[in-house]
């Protein structure tokens, strides 16, 4: 992953290094951050909530994920079929935006402060 160069005789952490192993990446990186946001409808006049993220990559998505999950729709399905899939009475909980999606979304915006 290029987490290390060699310069001189010891060997610096690169942007990728920092990113994944600092304890405070921002203080070298001061681009390294997540901000969420969450607007009330689509013009974006009037803040709900926002997070600041600016710990370690790993926590800055897991955060970030939570957050979006926090602030889309969720709905309840409790049918026949639900119940032959899971054998038994117990609700389904399906996100507006699948969460497959919101990961790839948040992972995709991040990696490429590590490439560029």
């Amino acid at each position: 992953m290029n987490c290390l160069e060699k310069v001189g005789n010891e060997y610096v952490f690169t942007n990728a290094g920092i990113i994944f192993f600092a304890k405070n990446p921002k203080k070298f990186l001061i681009q390294d951050y997540i901000t969420c946001i969450s607007f009330k409808g689509t013009n974006r006049v009037y803040i709900l909530d926002t997070l600041e993220c600016e710990k370690d990559i790993i926590t800055n998505i897991e955060d970030s994920l939570a957050f979006a999950k926090k602030h889309i729709n969720l709905t309840y399905l409790i049918n026949s079929d639900v119940m032959r899939e899971q054998g038994n009475a117990t609700r389904k909980e399906v996100l507006e935006i699948p969460e497959e999606v919101l990961k790839e979304a948040i992972i995709n915006r991040n990696m490429s402060q590590i490439v560029s």
